[in-house]
């Protein structure tokens, strides 16, 4: 076997890479801003778009929506009595606020007159529809809509998941692909066996296989509309199984750095995604836990057990103080979160494959106790002469990686000044 390589060796190589990058993102950028010229300069104007979410505000009805001709999000208001449009499509008629490109990049205001409604059921919806009809609660039955097509959760949710910090188990995101791929993978292995021993015994099956589930999690991406953490997931197993197939290290910042870089030519929009940039700090502070803490005892079981434990520990704590710097939601039952992370593989399988067979209510109860609880809450952010040498010392774990304990004794005593 070959031994492990890394990707880029020497500058020439950076040098074509980089440039290459910034080409395609200068691209990306000219696209954006074209589009935006063209939506900005109509006085008055119609747009189909998908509403992504809806909520009330100051007596009156705010729709977050998605233009579908350019992707851009747009948000307006209505004093009429709507009802429930989440996720349908309207045809929106008014005309624009003034925007900047810069500010269009995170989403603009746009002035309606009129909504049309429009009872078009594409594949995403029929999904939606079905989940939604195995649930007597409206808000358990949006509760499983977020967590298997990232739909808009309801307030009342969104404060309990914060308070919990439990926002990363619905916000579907890498923990996610990797379940759905194990899901996919196992599902065509034996049958994929099968073929290969009888008709292409010289393919690599591996690759195949991974291929495969890359393919239908692709499918998958597009029904969630690109959802910003699956999409950097997703772009990272794309070039991980390319890189492995050629003996390329993968467990490297080197690799994260690039998939982030090559994520943002394509997606300039996603420099103010605040759950893009949350899930790449946790996945470097996976890379830096797996560099530093070895587990290595006589049982494989016991070796993947402790490191799932003390995974999810680490990184509740590293996450503390990022998080909290645009979240300054705070609750001492924020703990559960550990546990809850830790067993949430399990119950997303389950409730998958339950929902699958029309009983997705089976856990109802459960979730009906867990959401109803009142959990103390206090505001609690982090201050900006905290947040950055934090971050400086989360950079330099790169160089060396014993850092990494110095970051978990600031998140640690973090976590417990806010509990103080």
């Amino acid at each position: 076997m070959k031994p492990k390589i890394t990707l880029f060796s020497n500058k020439i190589e950076w040098g074509i890479f980089f440039g290459i990058v910034i080409l395609l993102f200068s691209f990306s950028l000219f696209s954006s801003y074209h589009s935006h010229q063209a939506y900005i300069q109509k006085e008055k104007q119609n747009i189909f778009a998908r509403v992504v979410a809806q909520y009330k505000k100051n007596n009156h009805w705010v729709l977050k929506l998605e233009n579908l001709e350019n992707g851009k999000i747009l948000y307006t208001t209505s004093k009429e009595d709507l009802k429930n449009l989440t996720q349908r499509y309207v045809t929106i008629y008014g005309k624009p606020a003034q925007c900047s490109f810069v500010q269009s990049l995170r989403s603009c205001y746009f002035l309606t007159f009129s909504i049309q409604l429009h009872r078009k059921h594409n594949l995403r919806n029929i999904f939606l529809d079905y989940v939604k009809n195995q649930h007597q609660d409206e808000g358990i039955a949006s509760l499983y809509q977020t967590l298997f097509f990232a739909s808009h959760l309801p307030k009342h949710y969104r404060d309990v998941s914060n308070a919990l910090q439990i926002s990363h188990l619905l916000a579907i995101s890498g923990l996610h692909l990797g379940i759905l791929w194990i899901l996919f993978y196992g599902f065509f292995y034996y049958p994929y066996k099968i073929l290969q021993r009888r008709f292409f015994p010289y393919r690599h099956r591996a690759f195949d296989l991974g291929m495969i589930a890359l393919a239908l999690l692709f499918g998958y991406l597009c029904l969630i509309n690109f959802q910003p953490s699956f999409l950097r997931a997703f772009t990272m197993s794309l070039i991980s199984l390319w890189l492995s197939y050629h003996f390329i290290s993968l467990l490297s910042y080197q690799f994260l750095f690039i998939c982030i870089l090559i994520i943002l030519a394509f997606f300039p929009q996603m420099i103010f995604n605040i759950g893009f940039w949350l899930s790449c700090c946790g996945v470097f502070f996976i890379f830096a836990f797996l560099n530093v803490l070895k587990i290595n005892t006589h049982y494989k079981w016991l070796n993947t057990l402790s490191t799932m434990i003390l995974l999810n520990v680490f990184l509740f704590f590293l996450m503390q103080p990022i998080v909290h710097y645009f979240f300054p939601i705070y609750s001492p039952y924020s703990l559960l979160s550990i546990p809850l992370s830790i067993i949430f593989p399990i119950f997303f399988i389950l409730a998958l494959l339950l929902h699958c067979i029309s009983f997705g209510n089976l856990f109802d109860w459960i979730l009906d106790f867990l959401f109803s609880l009142n959990f103390i809450t206090t505001s609690y952010q982090t201050p900006l002469w905290f947040f950055i040498p934090y971050i400086l010392c989360a950079l330099f774990c790169i160089k060396f990686p014993k850092m990494l304990y110095l970051c978990l004794f600031f998140g640690i005593l973090f976590w417990l000044w806010g509990f103080i």
